[in-house]
């Protein structure tokens, strides 16, 4: 009678768990003294477009996902900040709409498009598995590629730039044009499209689930030869040639700098016969020839902080895709979603580090703040805080300068992008 009661317990659990599990509950036991898989868990309908080395581990804890949710909740915030202040900046001020902040709004608008993917994974990693289904992992797969691939080329492509204005700042055809700018921000684009569209269509690679199966990538686990064909060019697209490219670049800038330093010494010698010579007495007072070998350190110190930040957001999901291609034993779950939290960080200190660290848009961003806090005062504020202007004053108006320049001597600064030019007259 005992066996028979056991029997039956055990057919009503499995017959209860086959109906009803589902990725919704991923802590369900399928029966007693057996170990819990995704396998055993998730939905059917999800296990046809998850890889097998994903569905024979077992799902993370509850806190390991809320963990992860609350960590990109909070990088979401200060990413959307700053790249939306860079766009806006770039579409409301007239004086930073030149060619190299067309590259750098190409960086935030990439890093943007970035930033929009992370609330499906916070909605996953609070459900506690794929709970966006198919669908929404392929959206997640396709802006991760697309955003991705182009951050990474812009930045490859501000380091060229940088280095062409550097090292022939006097040849008119090494100066960035308007044109220019926008030409290789539109083959940027064409170029992580053709990457990042053929795994929507399954055409030689998929995008599918990964680690915790809140997130979704390129399938860098299967072993179809087509498929470890794709990532691997893939591979060498988006992180051998744009480490080159910008290796290359920054060394450059600084061997240029040196030679600069170097002609400006032997300059500084040749004047020291003649030291009459008004030339002479300008270069002494520069502090280009007393500084010159603490700025040369400096300037290295910054290109080796810019390769590192580059290697260290880019490089884990290298080294990923590459031990999936050869060596899967090193692969787990929570391995692979580091890769992907290094890429997102990346997407916080671009805009800071590439965009709001410039004087003119951190100027730019000050001077705006403080219109919309001034637009918020009430009349009587206003005239309190700036006072009144004698009638017998007479003003001039320079919208070019966005300066007023008062008859008495003082020179204030006044936003005319939103307001009517009037000329104040007794």
């Amino acid at each position: 009678m005992v066996n028979i009661t056991e029997k039956l317990t055990l057919i009503m659990l499995e017959t209860y768990y086959n109906e009803s599990s589902s990725y919704h509950d991923p802590h369900t036991i399928p029966y007693p003294g057996s170990s819990k898989k995704w396998r055993d868990i998730v939905d059917v309908s999800l296990k046809g477009y998850i890889p097998e080395l994903w569905l024979d581990h077992e799902p993370p804890e509850e806190y390991q996902h809320y963990i992860l949710g609350i960590t990109y909740l909070v990088i979401l915030f200060p990413a959307l900040f700053g790249n939306l202040a860079i766009i806006w900046l770039f579409y409301r001020c007239r004086n930073l709409r030149t060619p190299s902040n067309i590259l750098v709004v190409n960086l935030a608008l990439s890093d943007f498009l970035q930033n929009l993917k992370m609330p499906v994974f916070i909605y996953n990693s609070f459900k506690c598995g794929p709970a966006m289904g198919e669908l929404g992992c392929q959206i997640y797969g396709f802006f991760g590629g697309l955003s991705g691939t182009s951050a990474i080329m812009t930045i490859a492509m501000m380091a060229i730039e940088r280095l062409n204005s550097i090292s022939r700042p006097l040849n008119p055809h090494s100066r960035l044009s308007m044109r220019r700018a926008l030409i290789i921000s539109i083959l940027i684009w064409i170029y992580s499209f053709i990457f990042s569209t053929p795994p929507v269509f399954h055409l030689f690679n998929r995008y599918v689930p990964e680690g915790y199966l809140t997130s979704c990538s390129f399938d860098y686990l299967s072993d179809e030869l087509a498929s470890r064909l794709f990532i691997l060019t893939f591979f060498t697209a988006a992180w051998v040639v744009p480490l080159i490219l910008i290796t290359v670049s920054y060394v450059g800038i600084i061997c240029a700098v040196r030679r600069n330093e170097n002609a400006f010494k032997r300059t500084q010698n040749a004047l020291n016969n003649d030291k009459g010579s008004s030339l002479y007495r300008a270069s002494k007072r520069g502090k280009y020839s007393r500084n010159g070998p603490k700025m040369e350190m400096r300037l290295v110190k910054v290109v080796l902080s810019l390769i590192a930040l580059w290697l260290v957001s880019w490089t884990p999901y290298a080294v990923v895709a590459l031990l999936g291609l050869f060596d899967k034993r090193y692969i787990t779950p929570t391995s692979s979603m580091i890769p992907a939290l290094f890429a997102k960080l990346s997407s916080v200190i671009n805009p800071y580090l590439y965009g709001l660290a410039n004087p003119r848009f951190k100027r730019e961003l000050k001077r705006k703040l403080c219109v919309i806090c001034y637009r918020k005062k009430t009349a009587a504020e206003r005239q309190v805080t700036l006072g009144t202007i004698p009638t017998s004053t007479k003003t001039i108006v320079d919208p070019e300068s966005h300066f007023v320049r008062i008859s008495d001597g003082n020179l204030s600064e006044i936003d005319f992008s939103d307001y009517e030019l009037k000329e104040l007259a007794p």
